[in-house]
């Protein structure tokens, strides 16, 4: 498995919708969001956490339902 960290994870879908945006394919991003309606609770708590970090560390947290 290959790991790659969050922010150049965010860094290639920023540039990938900018991609599609400019061939007039652009998607609204929350019409791609899963809606966590089946999450595990250890999904749901990972999440809080990791939008808590986020914000602890003055940066903004990506978007997810939980």
């Amino acid at each position: 498995m290959k790991t790659i960290k969050l922010e150049t994870h965010l860094k290639r879908t920023a540039a990938k919708a900018r991609e599609l945006d400019a061939a007039g394919r652009n998607v609204p991003t929350e019409a791609l969001r899963n809606a966590g309606k089946t999450r595990t609770t250890a999904k749901r708590v990972l999440l809080e956490r990791a939008e808590k970090r986020a914000r602890a560390a003055g940066k903004k947290p990506v978007l997810s339902h939980y």
